[in-house]
């Protein structure tokens, strides 16, 4: 008799235990489905945001409206307002931002100016000269060589010079090194494939030129921009052990002699 009470006493704590659990595990039910109810504000794109677009031009022009949708599926960087501290006006958007996309905060950024394929270091400008086909070290001259820029001008001849028996020409002809090393970033040909100056096959120089990118400083390539208005740049290849640097230079004053010395 007590051992049949004691049974039935456990299958009611059992009893009392599993109805406990369903109805522990019914109002956690509930609670979720309130909470994945929950509204939440973001903004979304009523039309197409440009990439480059600032995030003022965009709020000014009404590229954005704010909407609510389930706090369950939204994104945690979703901006809600138009009005968020946290972008500011100048960021511009990364990428274009397609009608009915959700905005986040990612989407936007500070400006970076396009340089596309080029890797131009830090404090440099890129800039591109035409040289002709015997300047550029007969087409070896490639991205990431280093090589010395020459100028050969014509001056103005002093006041009392005269010409001398070693003078080529009645002109005043000076060839100077311009640039003592500087780094190539970019030409429209390929190298040629072995010494004797056979071109790779994808090579296209028919018009007797290559463009040269180089990477400069500001005065360096205010230099080179005179220089190639005023005469013919011609490039020298260089290896680590090349020596270059400032130098009179010649003329055909005298093509043995320093370029700066005349004859009164």
């Amino acid at each position: 008799m007590n051992r049949r009470i004691v049974l039935v006493a456990v299958a009611v704590v059992l009893a009392l235990f599993g109805t406990l659990a369903v109805y522990s595990y019914t109002q956690n039910a509930d609670q979720r489905a309130v909470a994945g109810s929950k509204a939440a504000q973001v903004l979304i794109a009523v039309k197409q945001v440009p990439a480059g677009t600032t995030w003022g031009d965009a709020v000014k022009g009404g590229y954005m409206k704010q909407e609510n949708m389930p706090a369950a599926s939204t994104p945690d960087s979703a901006l809600t307002s138009s009005t968020t501290s946290t972008v500011q006006t100048t960021e511009v958007a990364a990428s274009d931002i397609g009608p009915g996309q959700i905005v986040l905060r990612q989407m936007f950024g500070a400006k970076v100016a396009a340089t596309g394929v080029l890797a131009i270091p830090k404090g440099k400008i890129a800039i591109t000269v035409a040289m002709a086909n015997d300047a550029d070290v007969a087409g070896f001259v490639v991205p990431q060589s280093e090589v010395a820029l020459f100028l050969t001008t014509s001056v103005v001849r002093p006041a009392g010079t005269k010409t001398t028996s070693d003078t080529f020409g009645t002109s005043l002809q000076v060839t100077r090194i311009l640039l003592p090393r500087v780094s190539v970033i970019a030409t429209s040909q390929a190298a040629p494939t072995d010494l004797g100056g056979t071109k790779a096959a994808s090579s296209n120089n028919s018009s007797g030129s290559v463009l040269i990118t180089l990477a400069l400083t500001l005065e360096e390539a205010e230099r080179v921009i005179e220089g190639k208005t005023i005469g013919q740049l011609y490039m020298g290849l260089l290896s680590d052990s090349s020596l270059t640097g400032p130098d009179e230079g010649v003329s055909n004053v005298g093509v043995f002699k320093p370029a700066l010395i005349f004859v009164k």
